[in-house]
């Protein structure tokens, strides 16, 4: 028998798993399911401008476990993630995108991704403003050999500007389409 009182009851905010201003590092699969909402309208701020994020079109990938790690922090006075940065297991934890609300959740993923992006093990590819931003902060690590480049992607052309570089998309809906000018920061574990 159905309850809707009763489930709604069950629900759990951000603030019922994690304390103000604390990130809450490889959230669980259950405080991923109280929260998936939560978190898919942080990710689809960030990403619907551009056609919406490939891996999460809706809450309920929120709970796919190809994507396995997920970090998720409250900064202002709702019970509510304000920030979400969340990857997959792959040469360490690459990270696959973020969300934020706009407000003081934007300034708290740039904050935390340069913190994580130092960690052994930790890595993403960015370009655009998010390469921009790690840049000029000085402070993220980033390849700047063609050799370990490739470890990860295989071949890539590499522009000749320390790190960057363009690749070509081997993806079944995306095959043979070269990406942006990106680079690769963080420690990832070739």
């Amino acid at each position: 028998m159905n309850f809707p009182l009763f489930q709604k009851l069950q629900e759990r905010d951000f603030a019922d798993i994690a304390p103000k201003n604390r990130w809450i590092d490889d959230l669980k699969k259950g405080d991923l399911k109280d929260i998936k909402e939560n978190l898919f309208i942080l990710i689809d701020g960030v990403y619907a401008p551009l056609g919406g994020h490939p891996r999460i079109p809706n809450p309920n990938a929120v709970l796919d476990p190809k994507t396995s790690f997920w970090m998720a922090a409250d900064v202002d006075s709702d019970p509510k993630a304000d920030s979400v940065i969340f990857g997959t297991k792959r040469l360490g934890i690459k990270i696959s995108g973020f969300g934020h609300d706009g407000k003081g959740g934007k300034r708290a993923v740039i904050q935390q991704l340069i913190k994580v992006l130092n960690r052994p093990g930790f890595w993403i590819e960015a370009s655009l403003r998010p390469a921009e931003i790690f840049v000029a902060s000085k402070k993220v690590p980033f390849l700047t050999n063609q050799k370990d480049v490739e470890k990860i992607f295989g071949p890539v052309e590499w522009l000749g500007n320390p790190g960057w570089y363009t690749r070509k998309l081997d993806n079944k809906d995306v095959r043979g389409k070269r990406t942006e000018q990106e680079m690769v920061f963080g420690k990832p574990k070739i």
